[in-house]
């Protein structure tokens, strides 16, 4: 990073691209913070993000927790027409949503047009983050009545939920629909299983699913 930064200052001329690429890499390292001085350094300069260098920027803020700033890069994405791109907004309400602004997420979320699995786990998983376990289920119910396939990820995050309420019959009937679609052996999958089962006190079943996963880290 130290290098590509140096690389960068050393060009005569840095165009959206370049600081894109510094910025997605300060933000995969975890280098949050210097993410967003990029975006200060950006706007300095003149050079307008594009879609990519936002969801980098927010994907910063999400690491931080930072719910104001998180905002403020909302507000200029509803500026520059931003606010309808499904890939923004699918990270907008993942963001809202892990820095505990849960109302933020589901308002944001009821205005898309076109919600994914992806919009509907980001939504699940910031009522799992908080802890609120009931909303999460009523959500993944909303989402099958919407006749939206769940995904490896979306399963973990369901399941969680039913630890965290303790709602073994929700578990059990996840468990016998993730049997029946074969993902079982899905390590993310077969973790939240496990945790969930303990959760409710079902320790042989956790047991039972821990033998049958071959790859337990």
């Amino acid at each position: 990073l130290v290098k590509a930064r140096e690389i960068l200052e050393n060009l005569p001329a840095r165009d959206v691209v370049l600081w894109t690429a510094l910025i997605g890499g300060y933000v995969e390292y975890g280098h949050n913070v210097d993410a967003l001085m990029c975006m200060k350094e950006m706007q300095c300069q003149g050079i307008p993000p594009n879609d990519f260098t936002l969801v980098c920027f927010l994907k910063a803020c999400q690491g931080l927790k930072d719910a104001d700033e998180s905002q403020r890069i909302h507000d200029y994405i509803v500026c520059m027409g931003y606010e309808r791109d499904s890939l923004i907004g699918n990270v907008l309400v993942d963001v809202y949503g892990k820095c505990g602004c849960l109302l933020e997420a589901w308002n944001l979320f009821e205005k898309m047009e076109n919600r994914t699995v992806i919009s509907w786990t980001a939504l699940i998983a910031g009522y799992v983050e908080a802890g609120d376990g009931h909303e999460a289920l009523e959500c993944f119910r909303k989402m099958r009545l919407d006749q939206i396939s769940p995904d490896a990820s979306t399963f973990a995050c369901t399941l969680k939920a039913c630890g965290i309420v303790k709602d073994t019959e929700k578990g059990q009937e996840l468990y016998d629909h993730i049997i029946r679609i074969g993902l079982e052996k899905n390590l993310v999958v077969a973790s939240a299983l496990v945790n969930m089962f303990v959760k409710c006190g079902w320790i042989a079943k956790a047991r039972e699913v821990f033998d049958s996963t071959m790859d337990r880290n």
